[in-house]
């Protein structure tokens, strides 16, 4: 199981503290309790999902400390997962379609994921064990 990689307020601060809590109340009873455990699940699902997608690369995974980026990611995609649980709640103003207003950051965690996977972003040596040559920081 990995470790948990961010915590409700880096979600909080990235979505906004009333975002957070409508997406995790998914019986709309305001029970604190249940939107409390409702993200913890969230982040534990973002974050195994992250050591899903690193493992067998070049970071011992699941991370001591997680690097600031891999923090990020995990706040990025447990509030996408927030939001999805929910379903599509967003229409365009023109067609009246739905759309996923948060795709974009579902993508930006698969696009940055990947570079890692790859080994075209390195993350910041003094937080991780890495197997193969020394990191190169790779500002975000």
């Amino acid at each position: 199981m990995a470790s948990a990689y961010c915590v409700r307020a880096d979600i909080e601060q990235m979505f906004g503290p009333v975002n957070v809590t409508k997406w995790a109340d998914l019986d709309n009873d305001r029970d604190a309790d249940k939107i409390a455990a409702r993200i913890a699940a969230m982040i534990d699902d973002a974050s195994n999902e992250i050591d899903d997608r690193l493992r067998g690369g070049s970071y011992e995974i699941p991370f001591g400390t997680a690097p600031k980026t891999v923090q990020l990611l995990a706040a990025r995609l447990a509030g996408v997962l927030l939001y999805e649980a929910r379903g599509v709640e967003d229409f365009e103003s023109e067609t009246g379609k739905p759309y996923h207003r948060l795709q974009w950051h579902r993508d930006r965690v698969d696009r940055v994921l990947s570079q890692i996977r790859s080994g075209a972003r390195r993350l910041l040596a003094e937080t991780i064990a890495y197997h193969n040559e020394a990191p190169m920081p790779v500002n975000d």
